[in-house]
């Protein structure tokens, strides 16, 4: 099987959290905002994604946790006689369809809303997409984001376009900023064009 190259955005960059801690039982505090990275495979174009050429669901994401000079891991850190994990959540994923609120494309995306931060830190998230047919691997890092302790924790932001599009079709998302709800355009239409088994949007 000829190889398929592909390529991908970092649509969302995580930029703040604060610390969980380092005992047993965590205290989930999320990073936010949710990591978003928009797939573009080979087989991506005008909106449709055709499955016919290649399975979607051999794409992976793998991140874990960098310094922000992105030269040294920060995924585990040593307490005591015990070595922790320093992020927690679902750091593997697989991209769903979902509709792009900037061009109202079916587009595929990995999403990770529930990924929490032990220590406090600058980090870097390093971002990096498999296909597990063909075996390619491309990598890409996050902008850095800031942990703080609960003290000097500065807030959240209100939930941004893209995530709170993602959270009206489905995707289980802690919303911040209710107050300035848009509701999602019913014009859009989803459907399937059996001639080439292409999902398209109209």
């Amino acid at each position: 099987m000829a190889e398929i190259e592909f390529d991908f955005d970092i649509r969302q960059h995580p930029a703040i959290g604060r610390m969980c801690g380092v005992k047993d039982v965590v205290n989930r505090r999320v990073i936010d905002p949710p990591l978003i990275v928009e797939l573009k495979p080979g087989s991506y174009f005008d909106g449709c994604f055709t499955n016919s050429n290649i399975p979607l669901e051999s794409y992976v994401l793998h991140i874990s946790l960098v310094s922000e000079d992105c030269k040294e891991s920060r995924n585990d850190f040593r307490a005591g006689r015990h070595v922790r994990h320093n992020i927690i959540g679902d750091t593997v994923g697989n991209a769903k369809m979902l509709l792009d609120p900037e061009d109202r494309k079916l587009k595929p995306f990995f999403v990770l809303p529930n990924l929490s931060i032990r220590l406090t830190g600058t980090y870097v998230i390093r971002c990096i997409v498999i296909n597990t047919i063909t075996g390619q691997v491309t990598t890409k890092f996050t902008n850095p984001l800031t942990v703080y302790s609960c003290g000097q924790f500065p807030g959240y932001k209100a939930t941004s376009k893209i995530t709170r599009s993602f959270i009206y079709q489905g995707l289980a998302v802690r919303e911040k900023g209710v107050k300035d709800k848009e509701p999602m355009s019913t014009s859009q239409n989803l459907h399937f064009a059996e001639s080439d088994q292409t999902l398209c949007i109209t």
